[in-house]
């Protein structure tokens, strides 16, 4: 049984270095993300429903070097990883500064989930301790196939999505 839990800017915080937490379902703005692309490309969509996607960026099609800020609507802020990376560096939200520490590749698992790396240093976001609770902390780890670093983004209106963990 998957948690089903979501991405959060804990606190609904706009502040720099605002935790970001999984948790229940809510659908509040501090749930709801944007995706910038830092490379342009123009992907085939294969079916209708994958033309809800921001900027008709599917991530599940995305190959190779494409990378993206992931912004809350609650913000405007990117996701941002403290520091240099490593296991346990902190996943927070800080203003968009075009950074490694702020840029994420969709790197797809199978048909319907996706790990999150970070650029800067290959590290991807990961639920701590392989927690189900709500509010269980978020940060970076080495890559291990565990479902507690799978996510699915589940499109909303107006190009948002929610970051649901598989796990």
């Amino acid at each position: 049984v998957y948690s089903g839990l979501v991405l959060d800017v804990l606190n609904i915080s706009k502040d720099d270095s605002a935790n970001i937490i999984q948790t229940t379902d809510h659908g509040g703005d501090n749930q709801l993300w944007r995706l910038k692309s830092f490379k342009a490309i123009s992907p085939i969509l294969k079916t209708k429903e994958q033309s809800q996607f921001s900027n008709n960026v599917d991530p599940n099609l995305l190959k190779g070097d494409e990378y993206f800020e992931i912004i809350s609507k609650n913000s405007d802020k990117c996701l941002d990883i403290l520091g240099a990376g490593g296991n346990g560096a902190n996943l927070m939200q800080h203003t968009c500064h075009g950074g490694d520490n702020q840029l994420f590749k969709f790197l797809g698992t199978s048909e319907f989930s996706t790990v999150i790396m970070a650029k800067h240093s290959g590290y991807v976001l990961d639920v701590a301790a392989a927690s189900k609770d709500p509010k269980a902390n978020v940060y970076s780890w080495l890559l291990h196939g565990g479902k507690n670093q799978q996510w699915t983004l589940i499109p909303k209106s107006d190009g948002y999505y929610t970051i649901r963990s598989v796990y």
